[in-house]
């Protein structure tokens, strides 16, 4: 995934560093600005560093989990918006709590809101002993046999972090990324959740997309796009 760089290759290293460690996030219209390159090159660079975030293994959640469907939708103006209307794209969002406090999170787009497109996520990503707390009853009542499922009212005070995740989780896709297609959008939530989940150890998220990148072909990319 290194082969053919546009830019040397301390150039990727620092792009690759800036993208894992900025508490916000970067475009590629910022990276572009910053080393000085085409918006375009940035963009095809971050689009491989976005695809090996989401190819390093992450352990699965534990403890309280709490679990909710978002509806992402796209009005004219090409910016991604959380809204109660024309539904475009399911995202299941969960979330490891402890102490009231969001610990990890792991963001996976979904075909629909229905429980035979949620049970693969759970599988994936929550261990089988945690206890999970949902916000969307319909639809997954079915769920309670095979896990320890609660549902929960999004007013309930365990669901406060949840909500404020959320609340981030809005900003920086709707600020942050315009334009950005139903096809990109599981490498965006790849980085944010990874970003979220590892910010107190900057240089060994660094070191971990890079050894990421050394494991995968680009054609193995392109094949998954």
């Amino acid at each position: 995934m290194f082969e053919k760089l546009k830019f040397p290759l301390l150039t990727a290293f620092s792009i690759i560093y800036k993208i894992a460690n900025s508490s916000e996030g970067c475009s590629s219209a910022e990276l572009a600005r910053q080393f000085g390159l085409q918006q375009k090159t940035c963009w095809a660079f971050k689009k491989k560093v976005q695809y090996a975030m989401g190819k390093i293994t992450q352990k699965k959640l534990v403890g309280d989990v709490a679990i909710r469907i978002l509806n992402i939708y796209d009005e004219e103006s090409s910016t991604w918006y959380f809204q109660q209307t024309r539904p475009k794209q399911r995202v299941a969002v969960a979330v490891q709590i402890k102490k009231r406090r969001v610990e990890k999170a792991i963001v996976q787009v979904i075909n629909e809101a229905k429980a035979k497109y949620l049970r693969p996520f759970l599988n994936q990503s929550i261990d089988p002993s945690a206890h999970i707390l949902m916000l969307d009853a319909y639809g997954f009542k079915v769920l309670q046999k095979e896990y320890q499922i609660e549902f929960l009212s999004p007013r309930t005070k365990r669901m406060q972090p949840l909500m404020d995740y959320f609340a981030e989780l809005k900003y920086w896709i709707g600020k942050e990324r315009h334009n950005c297609s139903y096809n990109n959008l599981q490498g965006y939530l790849d980085e944010y959740s990874y970003r979220f989940n590892h910010h107190k150890r900057p240089q060994r998220n660094f070191e971990a997309v890079i050894r990421s990148m050394m494991k995968l072909e680009h054609g193995n990319q392109a094949k998954d796009e």
